[in-house]
Order: C-alpha cells, then sequence, then structure tokens
C-alpha cells in the first residue's frame, strides 16, 4: 500500500512508542530503499540505499511517500553514532524539505503536458543545473529519472516527481539551491498552456 510520507513517519512513531525491535523497510516512490533498525524503540541505525547514519536523515526529508513493512527479525544491525531517537524523529516530523512550489494554486496545476518547445527548454535547463551539481554523471542520472517516469509526459503534476528523484542524488546541502535553481527555471518558461 502506497503511503504518504507522514503516513510513512507514523508508522515509524508508532513502533517507538511502542518499544519495538526490529527492522522498517521502507521503498519509497522514487524507487530508493531506506531502513531504520530500532531496538527497544530505540532507532540505533539509518540506511538510505548505501548511505548510512546521520546524513540519511536529510535524505529521508526529500521523499514523499512509498511503502512499507516492519521485519521484528529483521537484520541485525551495529549501532550507529546517532542523535537520540527523539532527536531524529523531531527532525523528520518538523524539518521537511521544502518542496518546489509552482505558481498558483494546486487546483490550477495542468495535466496537459506542455508543448514540445516548453518542454524541451524545461528539460534542457534542468540538466545544465544538474550538471551543476554532479558533475558528469548528471546525464546518466537524469536520462535514468526520466525512464522511470515510465513514458509519462512532463507536465505541472509529474514534474515533481522527476525533481525529488533528481534530489535523491545530491549531497543534502545542495538540496535546497537546487530546488530554487529549478523555480527560477519554471518561473521563466512562460506560459504552459
Amino acid at each position: 500500500m502506497n503511503m504518504t510520507y507522514q503516513q510513512l513517519m507514523d508508522e515509524l512513531n508508532r513502533l517507538v512508542v511502542s518499544r519495538s525491535s526490529g527492522t522498517l523497510f521502507i521503498h519509497s516512490d522514487c524507487n530508493h530503499a531506506l531502513t531504520f533498525t530500532l531496538e527497544s524503540g530505540q532507532i540505533i541505525a539509518l540506511y538510505f540505499g548505501p548511505r548510512k547514519g546521520r546524513k540519511v536523515i536529510p535524505l529521508t526529508l526529500a521523499i514523499s511517500g512509498g511503502s512499507c513493512r516492519f521485519d521484528p527479525d529483521g537484520p541485525s544491525r551495529e549501532p550507529q553514532d546517532l542523535p537520540s531517537t527523539q532527536e531524529i524523529m523531531a527532525q523528520l516530523n518538523s524539518n521537511r524539505v521544502a518542496p518546489v512550489t509552482m505558481p498558483g494554486s494546486p487546483s490550477e496545476l495542468s495535466v496537459e503536458p506542455w508543448p514540445e518547445e516548453i518542454r524541451g527548454r524545461f528539460l534542457g535547463e534542468l540538466q545544465v543545473v544538474l550538471t551543476d551539481h554532479l558533475g558528469p554523471i548528471a546525464d546518466i542520472i537524469f536520462n535514468e529519472s526520466m525512464a522511470e517516469m515510465n513514458g509519462q509526459s512532463v507536465n505541472e503534476d509529474s514534474f515533481q516527481h522527476l525533481i525529488d528523484r533528481l534530489a535523491l542524488n545530491m549531497e543534502p546541502g545542495d538540496i535546497s539551491r537546487f530546488q530554487d535553481q529549478v523555480a527560477d527555471i519554471l518561473s521563466g518558461i512562460g506560459p504552459r498552456k
């Protein structure tokens, strides 16, 4: 079952409060694997793909949802040097990475594909910004992220998923600047209808 970010955090909080031991596995909607290892309700290890420890917290903040399962017999992990469980939960629940916002209210978002000229300009400028952040590997990451969209047209409804996927490949401190740059691109591409 697909869950929102907040529902995933509610499930993690439930496991903490009930003093559970085991591993919470999350498969994000951006196709990333996250694990939270708990021991008597305390978070002792965090993993986001191959990354682990404190640096996982900002990466987790960038996902928008996914699915999860809890395994009380999950793999045992060595305790990591982490903030307290209360601090981790506070960060995960209150310091969300602000999503890129589109001009207009959500009800004004279009599901119509962007005209080819607008689409090409947006994607071209997006690749330039991505390359500034990631270097030469940006082309590979961009093409993989586009492929994960399964042929879905880029429009105002779908672009946020693309941006979220791309942001997960950045250092946590670069995500906000990347989102600001994307917002600037979007505000400069003109009418989309």
